[in-house]
């Protein structure tokens, strides 16, 4: 996994209108657009110490999942996890997708999410007594018969509606 530097800087790109990462020599385009975010992502900011902190943590709990990710996919998951926490709009809870449990939870940040039309693992970013903002980490999700969540989108749930990460299932 990249390790962060004091030269990454957040920016939205103008052409495309996505908020992506100067990475020193690279650039990393992350998967929000600007009017999924506050406004504060409209300006130039340097990667903070906030940032680096929760995208390390990230990548430490990545690591802890039983099968292992590439360092790419790592940093791609822990890039767009850190846009989600820094810069995503507040957003009101969708449980009506998923499947209630009586056993709800995380394992180290991890949960999964379940509906009828099959599950999606999740990365908790942020998390309080009633609800979580996730980041879908799997490949798609379908959420019902017309609308579907791709893989790095943002929902938030009851905390309910969250089954601890446990099993050795692929992420893909």
């Amino acid at each position: 996994m990249l390790k962060p530097t004091s030269k990454w800087c957040w920016f939205i790109d103008p052409d495309s209108q996505m908020l992506s990462i100067d990475l020193d020599d690279m650039l990393f385009t992350t998967a929000y657009h600007q009017r999924q975010l506050l406004p504060s992502a409209a300006v130039r900011q340097e990667f903070s110490i906030e940032d680096h902190g929760f995208y390390s943590r990230l990548g430490d709990n990545l690591g802890l999942l039983p099968h292992q990710l590439t360092d790419a996919r790592a940093t791609q998951t822990a890039l767009n996890a850190t846009a989600i926490k820094k810069f995503y709009r507040p957003m009101m809870p969708k449980s009506w997708y998923f499947s209630k449990h009586d056993y709800c939870g995380q394992h180290h940040g991890f949960s999964v999410l379940e509906n009828h039309h099959g599950q999606g693992q999740v990365v908790i970013i942020d998390k309080d007594k009633i609800s979580s903002l996730c980041m879908l980490m799997s490949a798609g999700m379908q959420l019902d018969d017309k609308n579907r969540l791709s893989q790095f989108a943002a929902i938030k749930v009851m905390n309910e509606y969250l089954l601890p990460y446990l099993t050795d299932s692929s992420l893909a």
